[in-house]
């Protein structure tokens, strides 16, 4: 158990030794390596409110960056509860309350808020308009998209070289279809945008290619062949190595294939040898031998040998044909391939290809970004480039910009979570708003994560940014602290202890990115209280059932396979069958679980100590302490659940995303369609089959309209058919069909597409309709999505129905899946279901890891274009006369290196699976079992895990391929197979074999129950309930009406705003306080403004001289003279630094400035320089009644913030001084009645002041520059 400190008087004794160190630590900068359950948060939380309560750091003086945004507000909340405990002990320490106050004002975000706020402050020089939106990632895409489009049309019109070019790729690479082009150029445009330089790596792509570069591939190819096929020989040894040793001890009849594979690995030796003390060049004549390499022909079996016996030969055969498959397909038939002059001719032969793209993405970005300045717009990735950009000098991420250093002198600390999910782009930010930038470079970076659990490569995160920087820490203590955080305070140490050996034999840094040494070890810090009375989760900890794959061979044949859907194959329907006995077997073991078992007993878990510090109580197992884990979800949630549900499970599905392919959303789509465009038949066709028109023609209707008149295009027959067809019937219903269409077209093109779509979806019933078929709340929750998508566009720059289809049709391409709401709770009783991603930070007591033979999607190797960040552009070679592609060898390389990565991920999505669980997990995938006991009998049993070797970790095509040769290499006190004695009490897992005749006899309940059918029909036409029915007790009837037609009763504080400005609050208080007073209508401009990022001439706008003016006076130097003369040298240096653009300086009322620093109050400001702040955010607190006259607040926690920003403050010993700078073109003697106009914003200001800083304000100053006059308000 981790060394904790017995005095809890102190907080920071709560923690462990190592967790205090990385609390406290000072004057270098900290990278925390902390594993799961280890308390990062607190850590984090605890450190930042130590900076504040103990160093007495100013909040406005911390930068944390967190992932997302619900994280940012858990860790402002964390530490303003330090705070306030803290502040428990003192209640008058004015410098903490000042930083209570200060706290949600503080730099506590996202990346990409912090950005966005960094780019508001210094828009001139970002050269981006202030009040630019920001598009969401729909809009954007949508965006892409378009211009994408309008540009390829331009090229296929266009006759210069970039246009051939382009059609040239297209026809060699798209087969004249440029929709993988289209692909590819976002692809490669969205990875550019995680790039720090992305002109440097494309540049780099381009030297791999040129044959003159020394540093080029042509250059290397030599040593880089060499280096490939060594690396491969010795992976292929060890490998071979191990099976010899395997046929030994399991068959040993058979042990002259165990000699011909060693004789293979003498021959695998002596190639090293050669290409290890021979000239780089060797490698081609080894390729050669390789390529020619012939095997031993294995020796026959004896003929009179017993079944047995027959069965091991061909076993050990097997595993021999096993290496000899590897070594032909991984290095003859790939390595080898080629020679050295065939990759130079294939790298050559890509090179213009790899030109033309790039050169494409680089057009596509000046057209995007020329889209969005023309909509005054910013996507999300801008405001991270955007700010690199502000801070460093001529874009290299290595050269702070004056922007950059005036960020590192106001943070004093930048603190980041999560360090091990950030890109390159995301780091370079960090590093430049850092002091470790700084001249002399400062450490005072602090960042936390775990790269173990770095599972967001599809977001372009890097976690070798992480690994490196760890690796920089542990061999120089000078560069700054690494911190392990080991302890482990959320699973049971036996669970722990599991883990632990799992990815002992599995994660390297090499594979994985961490060593899994003593440092990265899980330690238990958690103790759990013993059985007593009531069976509990103790050991063994994992449970691993391996049910025989269903295969045709091996599959039962069923009444039904004839009848299989158009679109279902015997694989997908095999497929579906196995997972339902999955989810059947994990069915049985919940039952089991919640008390279906011989002792009839429901087991019990560890729950939260009655008494804080004292030990945890026992509860009985409840269904929402269960949750089973998928890598994916569709295809697989589904069945699962329904399986679970039929066998009286409650279960819910955990939508974070749902496809977009659904019945409901296809019915409406089409709908959209007829009423874009009434001349499309198929989407006419599906609308007269759906209910959303009240049609619901049948097919042979839809067949009777067309051979009514076959030579008509479909929709002009309906059209026919409706005035002049045989059938009357169906004749007046076409009628009334095409009336409701033509009247829903009109009414779409007046009305927003989610006004229109929602009242045809009412109109029609249409959600009562679906909520009626299986799984009808879900398809209500697609119905509603589907209007939030509508809505959502609502909110894009350009609207109209055609562009709405396109944005669907965009979703549907990309195979994005839309966010669906979760529709339960965490306290809902139901088990969960959920991808591994999503319960990425949770924790729960029991995890079932279920459909673990789901093969590794490693679709991305496989595709003819690789971008890639190491090797850049990779391509395979096309040769158009033959119409094939060929391995070049940057492509080879790129292959191999995503290939590496994304295993790797893949690991560390399993070590986030399998650290989720509290208290049990469950393991259940497909696997032969006669291949797991072949596992089994072939281990030395040890002590320690078998370790895989870099190929069996290569080759593994599904995590079962990592967890059974881990585990079965386990020793017998440790794992407990099939048939064997008692399990020791040490026993950590327990492997469960299904064969095919044991889940053959499994009874899965069937999909519908016939009797409830009756039962629900009597319901639906409210006849009375049958006898046996069950009922609620009395009144619950009338409860249950109560509650939902019940009024909320604080309704009211429903609309009221939860923020708002001290310049609209002015104007509220206004209009109560004096009925008459009626609001000024701001004049609008008869043009638009031109955005500040596109206009070439000063603007003599007021809103503008303002922010210029009150820029400057926040920058100016009040320790220089401050005349004229001095104010006109700071601006012209504010300028050249880049602290000031350059319009901003012509706008600028220096005349102005000089007489107030003149002034008595400015000689007064200048002379207390060093008491002077300026620019003061604060965010204060309203009751509702001060907003509304009506509202009421229900407690203390109902209030509204208030937010403002004071201009300048004058500190005294026990006094505050407000001036306030004001720029209105006023005359003098208009003054006073202006300065009545601001009473109650400077009232507002002093309030809030004076709460924060625990001093009474004083003095409050109007300074009115353009007039010259100063006025000193009145306080109450």
């Amino acid at each position: 158990m981790p060394d904790r400190v017995s005095d809890i008087s102190d907080p920071l004794n709560r923690l462990t030794e190592s967790q205090r160190r990385a609390v406290t630590i000072l004057g270098q900068s900290v990278l925390v390596s902390a594993a799961a359950g280890a308390g990062k948060t607190t850590v984090l939380a605890e450190r930042c409110a130590d900076l504040v309560c103990r160093q007495r750091c100013r909040v406005d003086e911390l930068l944390v960056v967190t992932f997302t945004d619900a994280a940012a507000g858990e860790m402002r909340m964390r530490i303003e509860a330090v705070i306030r405990r803290e502040l428990e002990k003192n209640p008058a320490d004015g410098f903490l309350n000042e930083q209570l106050h200060l706290l949600d004002a503080a730099n506590i975000s996202t990346i990409h808020a912090f950005c966005k706020s960094l780019i508001q402050r210094w828009f001139p020089q970002a050269g981006v308009d202030p009040q630019a939106a920001v598009l969401s990632g729909e809009e954007a895409e949508l965006l892409r998209r378009e211009v994408l489009d309008g540009f390829f049309v331009e090229l296929y019109e266009g006759q210069d070289e970039l246009a051939e070019a382009f059609r040239r790729w297209v026809d060699d690479y798209g087969g004249g279809n440029d929709y993988k082009m289209i692909g590819l150029v976002l692809d490669l445009h969205g990875y550019l945008g995680s790039l720090a330089d992305p002109e440097q790596w494309l540049a780099m792509s381009r030297r791999q290619l040129d044959p003159t570069d020394g540093d080029g591939l042509a250059g290397r190819l030599h040593s880089l062949q060499r280096d490939r096929i060594m690396h491969a020989l010795q992976g292929l040894g060890t490998y071979a190595g191990q099976q010899a040793a395997l046929i030994r001890r399991c068959w040993p009849i058979a042990a002259d294939r165990a000699d011909n594979l060693d004789e293979f690995i003498d021959d695998l030796g002596g190639w090293w040898k050669t290409l290890h003390d021979g000239p780089a060049e060797t490698w081609e004549t080894v390729a050669e031998a390789i390529r020619q390499y012939g095997w031993t022909k294995a020796n026959g079996r004896p003929r009179k040998i017993s079944a047995e016996e027959k069965a091991a030969f061909d076993a050990a055969l097997d595993v021999r044909n096993k290496v000899k498959e590897l070594f032909e397909k991984k290095v003859a038939k790939q390595i080898c391939a080629f020679s050295a002059a065939e990759y130079a001719e294939g790298l050559e032969r890509i090179r213009p290809y790899v030109d033309t793209l790039i050169r494409l993405v680089t057009e596509f970005e000046e057209r995007y970004q020329a889209a969005k300045a023309a909509r005054a717009a910013v996507d999300f990735n801008d405001l991270q480039r955007f700010a690199c950009r502000l801070l460093c000098v001529d874009g290299d991420p290595n050269r702070p910009s004056e922007v950059a250093r005036q960020m590192q002198r106001q943070f004093r600390y930048v603190l980041v979570d999560e360090f091990q999910d950030i890109d390159p782009l995301q780091e370079a930010i960090l590093r430049l708003v850092s002091r470790e930038s700084a001249d002399p470079p400062e450490g005072n970076l602090f960042a936390v994560g775990d790269i173990k659990q770095s599972i967001y490569r599809f977001r372009l995160a890097e976690p070798d940014l992480f690994a490196n920087r760890a690796e920089r820490f542990a061999n120089d203590a000078a560069a700054g602290a690494l911190i392990f955080l080991r302890e482990n305070f959320r699973s049971r140490p036996e669970l722990i202890e599991a883990v632990n050996f799992i990815f002992q034999g599995l994660m390297s840094r090499a594979f994985g990115g961490s060593d899994y040494d003593e440092r990265a070890r899980l330690v238990a810090g958690k103790t759990f209280p013993p059985a007593v009375g009531a069976p509990v989760f103790d050991r063994p900890a994992v449970e691993l059932h391996l049910l025989e794959p269903v295969t045709a061979r091996n599959r039962p044949t069923r009444d039904d396979d004839d009848n299989l859907e158009q679109d279902e194959s015997p694989a997908d329907e095999m497929e579906l069958e196995a997972l339902e006995r999955e989810a059947y077997l994990i069915g049985r073991r919940i039952q089991y679980w919640m008390g279906d078992n011989p002792g009839k007993q429901r087991y019990h878990l560890a729950d939260k100590p009655a008494d804080a510090g004292g030990p945890p109580d026992l509860r009985p197992l409840e269904y929402k302490d269960i949750v089973i884990l998928l890598r994916s979800m569709p295809h697989k949630a589904d069945p699962i659940a329904d399986v679970l549900r039929r066998m009286g499970i409650p279960v819910h599905v955990e939508r974070g995303d749902d496809n977009l392919d659904s019945t409901e959303f296809n019915d409406c789509v089409s709908l959209l369609r007829v009423l874009d465009n009434q001349q499309q038949d198929i989407p006419l066709a599906a609308a007269m089959r759906g209910p959303l028109l009240g049609g619901r023609f049948s097919e042979s209707d839809l067949l009777e309209i067309r051979l009514a008149d076959r030579t008509l295009p479909f929709h002009e027959a309906v059209r026919k058919y409706a005035v002049a067809g045989p059938d009357r019937n169906l004749r007046e219903r076409l009628e009334v069909f095409l009336a409701r269409l033509d009247r829903y077209r009109r009414r779409i093109q007046r009305a927003p597409v989610a006004e229109a779509l929602w009242e045809i979806i009412e109109a029609s019933d249409y959600p009562a309709y679906v909520a009626g078929l299986p799984d009808g709340m879900r398809r209500r929750e697609h119905l509603v999505r589907l209007h939030e998508l509508a809505r959502q566009f609502g909110h894009f720059s350009r609207q109209g129905l055609r562009r709405f289809l396109r944005f669907l049709d965009d979703l549907v391409a990309s195979d994005q899946s839309w966010k669906q709401p979760s529709g339960g709770s965490a306290e809902d009783n139901l088990v969960r279901i959920m991808t591994i991603h999503t319960s990425k930070g949770l924790e729960f007591p029991v995890v079932i890891l279920a459909d673990l033979s789901k093969r590794f999607n490693l679709t991305d190797t496989r595709q003819s274009v690789l971008v890639d960040r190491k090797f850049g552009l990779a391509m395979q070679a096309a040769d158009p006369e033959k119409r094939i592609y060929y391995p070049t060898l940057i492509h080879q390389l790129a292959a191999e290196h995503v290939h590496r990565e994304s295993l790797a991920e893949e690991l560390r999505v399993l070590y986030v699976a399998l650290t989720r669980a509290r208290e049990h997990l469950m393991l259940v995938g497909r696997y032969d079992p006669g291949k797991a006991a072949t596992l089994r009998g072939g281990q030395v049993e040890g002590d320690g895990p078998h370790v895989l070797s870099t190929l069996e970790l290569e080759t593994a095509t599904n995590p079962l391929d990592w967890l059974i040769p881990v585990i079965a290499s386990g020793p017998g006190r440790l794992v407990a197979w099939p048939g064997e004695n008692r399990p020791s009490p040490e026993v950590l897992f327990e492997v469960h074999t299904h064969d095919r005749a044991a889940t053959d006899e499994w009874r899965i309940p069937p999909a519908e129950e016939t009797g409830r059918y009756e039962q629900l029909v009597r319901l639906a036409d409210l006849r009375p309930l049958p006898d046996d029915e069950p009922r609620a007790p009395d009144g619950a009837a009338d409860e249950l009406i109560d509650f939902i037609s019940g009024r909320y009763p604080a309704l009211e504080l429903t609309a009221l705003p939860a923020r708002v400005a001290v310049s609209e609050l002015k104007r509220r208080w206004e209009a109560l306080h004096d009925p008459d007073e009626q609001r000024r209508p701001s004049p609008r401009p008869a043009t638009p403004a031109r955005p500040l990022f596109v206009s070439e001439k000063p603007s003599d706008d007021p809103a503008a001289r303002g922010t210029a003016t009150h820029r400057f006076l926040q920058l100016v130097d009040l320790a220089r003279p401050c005349d004229l003369d001095d104010l006109r040298e700071q601006c012209r240096r504010m300028n050249a630094d880049g602290r000031l653009g350059r319009h901003e300086t012509s706008m600028v009322m220096l005349e102005a400035a000089a007489w107030f620093f003149e002034t008595e109050l400015g000689r007064r400001v200048r002379e207390a320089a060093a008491r002077v702040r300026r620019e003061i955010a604060f965010i204060s607190r309203i009751l509702p009644q001060d907003y509304d006259r009506d509202a009421r607040g229900r407690d203390n926690a109902d209030v509204i913030l208030i937010r403002g920003m004071i201009d300048l403050l004058l500190e005294g010993d026990k006094h505050l001084e407000i001036v306030d700078f004001k720029t209105d073109r006023i005359e003098t003697d208009a003054c006073p009645a202006r300065a009545r106009d601001y009473q109650t914003q400077i009232r507002t200001y002093a309030k809030a002041l004076a709460n924060i800083y625990r001093r009474d304000v004083t003095s409050c100053f109007l300074v009115f520059l353009h007039a010259r006059r100063i006025i000193e308000m009145e306080r109450e």
